[in-house]
């Protein structure tokens, strides 16, 4: 009995040293506790941020609790630190850290911003349509630019379109291409396809302009200032012209209207130049003589 006695003692007084000497939680004896935790903190509405306390919870490491301080109309914590924004506004969430019987406390204020929509971007021109060597541009809104950029490549179709670096698409043969745009902005990123259809080169056909004159070109020096007519092969408001005369010395005309001032006796020649739609572009020389006394006199016309 007396021994039983003796043991129970012993192992009181064992567990009664031991307990007294080991650390709680792993600690330096005489260490007072202390952890960090971020001041502040934001967050969207909508979204979460988590609070992150050092050193971290852990079985042997301290343990940490959550509440509201102020501001439970803009944001919200739980039990693990987690904080979700409720609206915009500024909140406080108090975290206690407690370990070997010693708790502190430290406030962290909480930012809750306006949630900011998704990036996004639309492609005004997709499914435009081409001739084969012809270009096309592919136009996003919003354009690239502050923080934006867009990267462009063939995701189908390689051998009717090929697209650039630019968003140029060139037609290569008869079919349809399909091209990947790829908009960043920041750590966003959204992506859209674009087809293009390339169609067959036309062909255009265009007819030879005519020009032709009424006016007598033998002319005296003496003679009054005349206005060149011109003519054509279809109606004369559609037409473009110049006109021009290689020697002023001789005479000088009006490039516009054709009104001709005689200087003196010579030959000179008079170039008219002309275009119009669905014409091909046409020049003609035409010469004009100027004799000094009483003669014959002669013009002439080369195409």
């Amino acid at each position: 009995m007396k021994k039983m006695t003796r043991f129970a003692i012993g192992l009181i007084v064992f567990l009664f040293i031991g307990t007294a000497v080991m650390p709680l939680g792993g600690a330096a004896e005489g260490d007072p506790f202390d952890f960090t935790v971020p001041e502040a903190y934001t967050v969207e509405v909508g979204s979460t941020v988590q609070i992150v306390p050092e050193p971290a919870q852990s079985a042997s490491g301290p343990i940490y609790s959550y509440s509201m301080l102020d501001g439970t109309q803009y944001a919200r914590v739980n039990v693990d630190g987690l904080v979700t924004g409720l609206s915009v506004g500024t909140a406080r969430v108090w975290v206690t850290g407690a370990m070997n019987g010693e708790v502190l406390g430290k406030a962290v204020t909480i930012t809750v911003s306006e949630a900011q929509a998704p990036f996004t971007f639309e492609v005004m021109n997709s499914g435009a349509s081409i001739e084969v060597g012809d270009t096309h541009t592919v136009i996003v809104v919003p354009p690239a630019g502050n923080g934006i950029t867009y990267t462009y490549s063939m995701l189908g179709g390689e051998k009717y379109a090929r697209v650039d670096a630019a968003g140029v698409v060139t037609g290569i043969s008869e079919g349809t291409g399909y091209i990947w745009v790829t908009g960043t902005k920041g750590e966003e990123k959204a992506e859209q396809s674009v087809t293009v259809k390339v169609t067959k080169k036309t062909q255009t056909t265009s007819k030879r302009l005519v020009i032709s004159t009424s006016t007598n070109l033998d002319k005296k020096v003496g003679d009054a200032s005349f206005t060149m007519s011109v003519s054509f092969n279809t109606t004369k408001s559609n037409v473009d012209y110049v006109f021009e005369i290689d020697d002023e010395n001789v005479a000088t005309i009006d490039e516009n209207s054709g009104l001709i001032r005689i200087k003196r006796a010579g030959t000179a020649t008079i170039t008219v130049s002309a275009s119009a739609d669905g014409f091909e572009s046409a020049t003609k020389d035409f010469t004009l003589y100027v004799s000094s006394a009483s003669g014959s006199s002669t013009s002439s016309s080369t195409s």
